[in-house]
């Protein structure tokens, strides 16, 4: 995803590659968390055992061992098939979007290499958001260097 992010935002992903390891993964964890509840799946238990693995910097359980697994997940999920279906007809596939991406960014955050933990993470996060660059303007503040 690194390169697509580069057409996001070359500046912030160069930065983003450039900086440390240990700052990569704060981006990274910061992504997913942040995706995660602009995705209103802050309350969902799997996603929330996910999220608890990555702070813990454990490996992430399934169905976070692979994009696949997480987002047929996403999909396929009770709980989360009703709360689309409570949304506005024009606005499901939007949703379930939106949801598809924060589980890819979670995934991607669990990376063995925090470079791409953090470049992946963060495409997923801003992707697909109408405030991407309001976003990459967050992570510039909290991470990156002048």
């Amino acid at each position: 995803m690194a390169p697509n992010f580069c057409l996001l935002d070359r500046t912030v992903a160069e930065a983003i590659a450039s900086s440390s390891p240990t700052t990569q993964r704060s981006i990274a964890r910061w992504a997913a968390r942040t995706v995660i509840e602009r995705a209103d799946l802050s309350n969902t238990q799997w996603v929330l055992d996910g999220l608890n693995a990555l702070e813990e910097q454990v490996a992430l359980p399934a169905p976070f061992d692979g994009l696949f697994n997480a987002r047929q997940r996403v999909e396929t999920d009770p709980a989360l098939r009703r709360l689309r279906a409570r949304a506005k007809p024009a606005l499901r596939n939007q949703q379930l979007a939106r949801q598809v991406f924060a589980v890819s960014s979670l995934t991607s955050a669990g990376a063995t290499d925090p470079a791409r933990a953090a470049l992946d993470a963060t495409y997923f996060a801003v992707a697909d958001e109408e405030d991407t660059q309001l976003l990459l303007g967050e992570i510039r503040s909290k991470f990156l260097p002048r």
